[in-house]
């Protein structure tokens, strides 16, 4: 279990950093307490995302470690009536395989998870425009499409899945054992969404399993899939045209996260869906 300090400790916290609002978001620690760690990506986003709803305050961001951890603190904040205090976590398959009561000083990310919010095609083509010095290029919007869509479908499968205790994906890691060549027409071939799609019809399906699949096969991709498997699947493809466009191979693709993540706190506004954009400033009004 994660560290909490005192509800004096909770209400002083921000005052301790000169801040006049803490929020508490999902996010690796290293320790055993809520820390502000400004280097990840998670920080990072929610600092960028606050300095356009939350203008003119001084933000303290602290990670929690799960999202478990984090709706803690939320309790805790409503319990012990702890001012200047948000928490904002991932939606999850809320709304889907279960329904969270909008609550005070508590929001949920847009899409499954921030990083959905966050690798939006806009970003991911002015990424691209960035580290390659190439014009913005259609063709890769519509090659993300097509894999989001794959994705989307597989992901819904899973969401129905998890009714039985099951889970359509073979990996915990960020690839979920999904084979995607950002070389091809379309990323995930038809043949990995039959070999992956197949495993379903293994257990017997009931009607709630399918009521799942139909609610979810009509939300939005940037719903259904994984966080981590939608930055997987776009940084594998921002490689791909990176290595096209440059003749150079990247180690690794941090160099791409950090453009990105420069970009996006330059102006958020520009990145954000419409939508997305929309319901954040109704969430943080409300939630505030």
């Amino acid at each position: 279990m994660i560290f909490t300090r005192t509800p004096s400790g909770l209400k002083n916290f921000g005052r301790f950093f000169g801040a006049n609002l803490t929020i508490y978001v999902e996010g690796r620690v290293e320790c055993e307490e809520s820390v502000e760690d400004p280097s990840r990506a998670d920080s990072k986003f929610y600092s960028a995302l606050c300095s356009v709803f939350l203008k003119g305050k001084k933000i303290k961001i602290k990670l929690t470690g799960n999202k478990k951890n984090a709706l803690g603190y939320h309790e805790r904040i409503l319990a012990q009536n702890i001012p200047n205090s948000l928490v904002i976590v991932d939606r999850d398959y809320d709304g889907v395989l279960f329904y969270r009561q909008q609550a005070p000083c508590l929001i949920l990310t847009h899409g499954y998870s921030w990083e959905n919010d966050f690798w939006t095609e806009e970003l991911i083509q002015k990424t691209l425009e960035t580290a390659t010095a190439v014009n913005r290029d259609e063709r890769n919007s519509e090659k993300l499409n097509r894999m989001g869509v794959r994705l989307a479908k597989l992901s819904s499968i899973n969401a129905a899945a998890h009714c039985n205790g099951k889970s359509l994906f073979e990996s915990k890691g960020n690839s979920k054992g999904i084979n995607i060549d950002p070389s091809r027409y379309f990323p995930v071939s038809k043949n990995e969404f039959s070999r992956l799609s197949r495993k379903f019809l293994v257990n017997p399906v009931c009607n709630v399993m399918i009521q799942v699949y139909e609610t979810t096969k009509r939300l939005p991709p940037k719903n259904v899939i994984q966080g981590h498997l939608w930055e997987h699947a776009s940084l594998l493809l921002i490689s791909h045209v990176y290595a096209k466009s440059t003749s150079t191979t990247l180690k690794n693709n941090q160099i791409l996260v950090n453009i990105a993540l420069s970009t996006f706190a330059n102006d958020p506004a520009s990145y954000l869906t419409s939508e997305a954009f929309d319901y954040y400033d109704r969430e943080f009004s409300r939630a505030m």
